[in-house]
């Protein structure tokens, strides 16, 4: 219910947040941390790949956090029982390059448009908040993009590009 709610009152009225410079390292183990349980707990894997070289991003922690636990947590539903869950980054100058990629059944061309709207869901219990959450908080961010591909069948692909930022790095 809690998540409900935070969801609810992030999609209604964003709350103010002061951008750092982010170990995209530190944001997608944590993210890996969180949601290895429930993976392990359907029969998934969990897969985390990050070079070592890569420079911060500039976001506020606790969005970057709720983008990538929402698109981590939507692949998982995705796939009923069993497969991969993937969490890769690459360095594409200008920008740091997050995908989230699942083994599930993928999203139908016609139904592409629509996973972005708040209240839509393919899920019984789902709220449809998930991805217009991501959606919001990505738009904000100047210079960032979140795009999907999919082949029904063949799982779905969510690429978020961030701008590379130089200087310190802060966990």
């Amino acid at each position: 219910m809690r998540r409900i709610m935070d969801g609810l009152s992030s999609y209604s009225k964003p709350p103010r947040a002061d951008a750092v410079p982010l170990d995209v390292r530190d944001r997608l183990t944590s993210t890996h941390d969180l949601v290895a349980y429930a993976a392990r707990n359907q029969g998934m894997t969990v897969e985390v790949d990050v070079p070592d070289d890569l420079p911060p991003i500039l976001g506020e922690r606790s969005e970057m956090m709720q983008i990538l636990i929402n698109l981590a947590t939507n692949a998982i539903e995705a796939m009923e029982s069993g497969g991969r869950l993937q969490l890769r980054v690459r360095l594409d100058p200008p920008a740091v390059v997050i995908e989230v990629e699942d083994s599930g059944p993928g999203i139908p061309p016609e139904k592409m448009a629509a996973i972005w709207e708040p209240f839509h869901t393919t899920k019984p219990e789902g709220t449809g908040l998930g991805l217009s959450i991501v959606r919001g908080l990505v738009d904000k961010r100047p210079g960032a993009t979140i795009g999907v591909r999919s082949v029904p069948g063949a799982g779905a692909t969510f690429t978020l590009r961030m701008p590379a930022q130089a200087g310190p790095e802060s966990s």
